[in-house]
């Protein structure tokens, strides 16, 4: 049991004369799932009985009062354990954590972050040298305490709960139980994103998550920080993307983007910001406005899948990007958005590629960003739908479909009706089949029955032959040599 061990963790760090504290989102979350914050209990006197430890390898631990070999070894005293490094700016190498196993539990353990005070930050550049130099000179005034240095140097002040596993209690350095009622977002320290500017998508990913809202001091560092997301690893950024898109409230994350100004580093997204569509279809105002909504459109849909989630939310942020492209005036001075799927897939595909997004995810959103208009204000038929499930095929199918066609379409503000079909009726004309249905005879199958010459000929009743079977004039293997042969074949 995981607790069982974070307590043998935790005791034998004691004996060493050290102190393990369980921190960051794990007890964040702990505490809004146990709706702590409409009571008013002490923070410091809570029962550890409030932390969720279900979800095994999901833990930020902080040994305190130990160096690094310490730690390693206490470590490998309960289990695999190794040291493990971080190349830094300068090239060198610095320790980072220490990976512990357990069995089947894996955990990552660090030391207490470092406090730079404000006098040796003035500016991002500043921040690295700090990072640099290999001793600090703090102000003759500063006292080291290392607990509350290490929630300082944290991202967030709802990050920055810390319980201690022996004792049972909440420890709040930074006074965060008041932004946790309030639910809101704010900095741990106001160099915070100086520090990694990673820390501003980190923003958006939580307030997605928590479904808070960001002070007006976190807006106004992410404004000044964002331009600095540029000296970031690009393969940092997929695995916050990642988190977004199986959160519950990404819109909220979306508006964070844009009101922090930190969009403009996507441009891809960016561009669909004050382009302009018909009135008639979208009440809701620009592109950009109608992706916010059908991104929450899309989180409210049914998890019938849960390991395409991430594909859905993918699809649902960029399957109008095409539309800033190809948008043009009719003569009564109408927004016209044509082929705006056609000029999505490469703006999608460079987007997804520059946050180092997965190729089989890449290859989803590019098919249902390329065809989701295919069926749009039509009447579903066998022949569309069997139609449109060949051309998602193999990366994408009919419930990928689904789920892109009903965002798309409760994404309309205002709406008078939701999208009418559950995927059960979506689905019914194909009798349920969600991928594309198998040939029922091969280029090889025709030439052998009826004796033909290989060639371009061949390929045109095979497509022939599909779309019969798209309408439903024939289902079996026999059913289409006969339709063959009532064309003249094998005569």
């Amino acid at each position: 049991m995981a607790l069982d061990t974070l307590l043998k963790l935790a005791a034998a760090i004691k004996n060493q004369g050290g102190r393990l504290l369980l921190t960051g989102g794990q007890v964040r979350d702990s505490l809004l799932e146990a709706s702590i914050i409409n009571d008013e209990k002490p923070i410091d006197n809570l029962s550890g009985q409030i932390l969720n430890f279900k979800k095994q390898g999901n833990f930020d631990l902080v040994a305190f009062g130990l160096d690094w070999l310490e730690i390693l070894q206490v470590a490998q005293s309960q289990g695999e354990a190794r040291l493990v490094f971080q190349t830094q700016l300068s090239g060198t190498k610095k320790p980072s954590l220490v990976w512990l196993k357990i069995g089947t539990l894996i955990l990552e353990i660090s030391r207490p972050r470092e406090f730079w005070p404000d006098s040796e930050i003035q500016t991002f550049e500043s921040v690295w040298n700090v990072v640099l130099t290999k001793e600090k000179l703090y102000p003759k005034d500063y006292v080291q305490d290392e607990l509350k240095d290490d929630a300082l140097g944290r991202d967030f002040k709802v990050n920055a709960f810390y319980y201690d596993l022996l004792e049972k209690t909440i420890l709040d350095p930074l006074g965060s139980f008041a932004d946790l009622k309030a639910k809101r977002v704010s900095l741990a320290h106001h160099f915070s994103l100086e520090r990694d500017p990673l820390r501003v998508l980190r923003a958006m990913v939580l307030i997605s998550r928590s479904g808070f809202t960001a002070d007006k001091d976190l807006l106004q560092s992410a404004r000044a920080n964002w331009p600095h997301l540029n000296k970031v690893v690009k393969d940092r950024f997929w695995p916050e993307w990642a988190r977004w898109s199986r959160s519950r409230w990404p819109h909220l994350g979306l508006h964070f983007l844009k009101d922090s100004g930190a969009i403009a580093f996507w441009p891809e997204l960016a561009a669909m910001i004050g382009c302009p569509q018909n009135f008639r279809f979208h009440p809701e105002g620009d592109a950009w406005n109608h992706t916010v909504l059908v991104v929450q459109a899309m989180s409210e849909l049914p998890t019938l899948i849960p390991e395409r989630l991430t594909h859905w939310l993918m699809a649902a942020l960029l399957h109008d990007v095409g539309k800033p492209v190809v948008v043009r005036f009719n003569e009564n001075g109408t927004p016209i958005t044509k082929n705006h799927p056609e000029a999505g897939v490469p703006v999608a595909k460079k987007f997804l590629r520059s946050i180092k997004t997965p190729e089989k995810i890449v290859a989803v959103v590019a098919k249902l960003t390329r065809w989701h208009m295919e069926l749009a204000f039509k009447r579903l038929t066998t022949e569309g739908l069997r139609l449109v499930a060949r051309k998602l095929a193999p990366e994408s199918d009919l419930v990928d479909y689904w789920a892109m066609s009903a965002a798309d379409w409760n994404g309309r503000r205002p709406r008078i009706n939701l999208f009418p079909y559950s995927l059960d009726e979506y689905l019914s004309p194909v009798d349920g089949e969600r991928t594309s249905p198998k040939p029922l005879l091969a280029g090889q199958d025709l030439i052998a029955a009826f004796s033909l010459t290989p060639g371009p000929d061949v390929g045109k009743l095979l497509s022939q032959l599909n779309s019969a079977y798209d309408l439903g004039e024939i289902k079996t293997r026999e059913e289409a040599l006969a339709w063959l042969k009532r064309r003249g074949l094998g005569q």
